[in-house]
């Protein structure tokens, strides 16, 4: 009998050691799974938020100080413990993956334990699986961004909240508000959840007091705001100067105000995310409705938090893809609910009609589970692709940044990942250049250049972040002091610019990223552009034809190798390339290829392959779909007209041309159109040599 009792006891210890570590458990296999399997280590970039964070834990490091020095529009307390995090692991963009993964293994711990507690295990598990198939939290996981950490307090702090429901114990409330308030050091998103977790507090403390007792009913809800207000206060006054505090809401502000967003497009993504989980969000219905007929009041807080998370969403401007969790995490966990349920032995429901009630939530639930497991299969819940799909393009400028000696700390990039990858710094005050600061006039295109100016860097990197009048200014600027060596304009409209007294020979460099980069177009119709320059023309269109095999719907590697080919008198090929991209895109966007097609054709030395009537019908095609007629459009009829003899014709199209440059102030223009209405005066055909390409 005692050794019988004994084993019984040994059993319990078991279990319950088993059931308090499943947590624990969980969490660390969603880490292990997603650290072994997902592809996140060889992306550059998932989102330019991850540069921004980076290049800020960076100069931190080195001695800068938040807000003072580093423009920033967040909360501190994430920068730092990046800072801390990298400095113990080492300075690698899947390093700083790594502790945003964690951070996410904290959601899953928080989400399974709050639910064993409450629901049981099965409702449990089937939340750690239904949360990975929401949109973007397995991306998110991984990506070195503010939302997923702040989002993983908010979570632990409903796990604290209801283990104080639970036990009543103080210093989970005061856990809680201590949790809270480092949620909101994180990023301020979650700033509508602490009237609804304390209203939550407050009703609880109801429940379990009365309202005779109003001292505690009112004590509790008071400590744990105070606790979320200190936690939160102490970081932003130890951290932010009071003279820099603007930063934190003037951009956020200013945004509304100029209308980054149109609220319809803010909707559009809000309800598009919606209907994406739509599963999890009607098992979260259903698990609401469970929840209320078992009487699992402690719960509440979970819904609240949805309801509130979308009349929040809905009312913020502008919206972005990864506020979709402030919904799916508590969405999931009710879902799990309705699972949990579903799944138990035990049936709680009731005799007579409540039976026939629960039986038909039992029943949903079981037919939106099979749509939804019938959805994975079909990979029709695959997750979104990442923001910046391209990513071979941006390790190729990378790798010719590596290539060059480092002669100084700082590069300017309007996307800081390229410094951080390369091991540079950006300057403290270009480290965040997004979309709110730009719209709210925080960076000004004067201070832009003075910093340039004052850095003097040795490579200054754009890609389609900043407006083009920052763009155009820096290179009339700066056209002196710095070469334009690698762009890639038709994905990323990535531009490459290196100091002219660094700049020396860029082939070599070219060559070197080639080699560790092989499948980017852009990079070797680069190279093809220097083997041209040194009057290399096999070498040249090599480069050229490898390009545009490696990307047929690419414009610039197709013009590039159709005026290669035609520079060396074969117009057979060279107008073949053209026909090929003019099929290979849509109309929008090969106009740039129709154009060099009809113009080639217009004004081709070789007579046998000049089509002036082609040349004119194609030019007119496009101006038919203009409300105006571009320039170059007109010159195009002109000479097509002229190529078949009608000069009287094209003299006319030539003169309103010329009309238009003059007005529109186009020298260069002025100059080209003056000569060709001259050739047409005198009945000449407009031919002009093409040239192999250098630029």
């Amino acid at each position: 009998m005692m050794q019988r009792s004994t084993t019984r006891r040994g059993a319990r210890a078991w279990k319950r050691s088993v059931d308090r570590g499943a947590p624990v458990l969980a969490a660390s296999l969603y880490v292990g799974v997603m650290a072994a399997a997902y592809p996140f280590r060889h992306v550059f970039e998932f989102d330019p938020d991850e540069g921004i964070n980076a290049i800020k834990a960076v100069l931190v490091d080195r001695g800068y100080q938040l807000y003072s020095q580093i423009w920033n529009d967040q909360p501190p307390l994430f920068t730092y413990l990046l800072e801390w995090w990298c400095r113990a692991f080492g300075w690698e963009t899947n390093t700083g993956r790594m502790l945003v993964l964690l951070f996410a293994g904290l959601i899953i711990f928080a989400i399974y334990d709050t639910l064993r507690g409450t629901y049981g295990h099965r409702a449990a598990v089937a939340v750690v699986v239904l949360l990975p198939c929401t949109a973007y939290f397995t991306q998110l996981s991984v990506s070195i961004m503010l939302g997923l950490p702040a989002i993983a307090f908010a979570t632990l702090c409903v796990w604290a909240l209801v283990r104080w429901a639970l036990t009543q114990r103080a210093r989970w409330l005061l856990t809680a508000g201590v949790l809270m308030g480092l949620s909101l050091g994180t990023k301020l998103f979650t700033i509508f959840l602490v009237p609804v977790f304390g209203l939550w507090v407050f009703l609880v403390a109801a429940g379990q007091h009365g309202l005779t007792k109003s001292w505690r009913v009112l004590t509790q809800p008071a400590a744990w705001a105070l606790t979320v207000l200190l936690t939160a206060t102490s970081l932003l006054v130890l951290c932010v100067p009071l003279r820099d505090s603007g930063q934190l809401y003037q951009s956020h502000v200013s945004a509304r105000g100029v209308g980054l967003a149109e609220h319809q497009n803010d909707l559009a993504l809000l309800h598009g995310g919606l209907l994406r989980d739509w599963e999890v969000f009607a098992l979260a219905g259903l698990g609401t409705a469970l929840m209320l007929r078992r009487r699992r009041g402690v719960l509440a807080i979970l819904p609240a938090w949805c309801c509130a998370a979308y009349w929040a969403l809905r009312a913020n401007s502008p919206l972005w893809y990864h506020h979709h969790l402030l919904l799916t995490v508590p969405a999931s966990m009710i879902a799990g609910i309705a699972i949990g349920d579903l799944l138990s032995r035990k049936t709680a429901s009731a005799s007579g009609s409540g039976s026939a009630v629960d039986t038909a939530l039992r029943v949903a639930t079981l037919l939106i589970s099979v749509s939804l497991f019938a959805a994975l299969v079909r990979s029709n819940k695959a997750q979104p692709a990442p923001l910046l799909e391209w990513s071979d393009r941006d390790r190729f400028a990378l790798e010719i940044i590596k290539a060059y000696p480092k002669r100084s700390e700082v590069i300017v990039a309007d996307r800081p990942m390229y410094a951080f990858a390369a091991g540079y710094e950006v300057p403290p005050n270009l480290a965040v250049i997004s979309q709110k600061r730009l719209a709210s006039h925080n960076l000004t295109i004067q201070e832009f250049i003075e910093t340039i100016d004052r850095e003097n860097p040795e490579h200054v990197v754009f890609s389609w972040k900043l407006p083009a009048e920052y763009i155009r200014s820096f290179t009339d600027t700066m056209k002196d002091r710095y070469r334009l060596i690698y762009a890639d304009m038709d994905q990323v409209r990535l531009r490459l610019f290196v100091r002219s007294d660094v700049v020396g020979d860029p082939l070599p460099a070219l060559l070197h990223a080639a080699e560790l980069v092989p499948s980017v177009a852009p990079g070797h119709d680069a190279i093809g552009i220097e083997w041209a320059a040194r009057g290399d023309a096999a070498q040249a269109i090599a480069s050229f034809r490898r390009a545009h095999e490696l990307d047929p719907t690419a414009i610039h590697p197709s013009l590039h190798l159709a005026e290669a080919y035609m520079s060396q008198g074969d117009y057979a090929n060279g107008f073949a390339v053209l026909q090929s991209g003019m099929r290979a895109r849509g109309a929008a966007r090969n106009a740039p290829i129709v154009r060099a097609y009809a113009w080639r054709r217009a004004t081709c030395p070789d007579a046998q392959y000049r089509n002036g009537a082609e040349a004119e019908a194609t030019a007119r095609a496009i101006t038919g779909a203009l409300e105006q007629p571009a320039l170059l459009d007109l010159e195009i009829i002109a000479a097509g007209l002229a190529a078949q003899r009608k000069f009287e014709a094209a003299r006319e199209a030539a003169e309103r041309a010329l009309d238009r440059a003059q007005h529109d102030a186009q020298d260069q223009a002025v100059r080209r159109l003056t000569l060709e209405l001259e050739s047409y005066r005198r009945r000449e055909v407009w031919t002009v040599p093409v040239q192999m390409p250098t630029s």
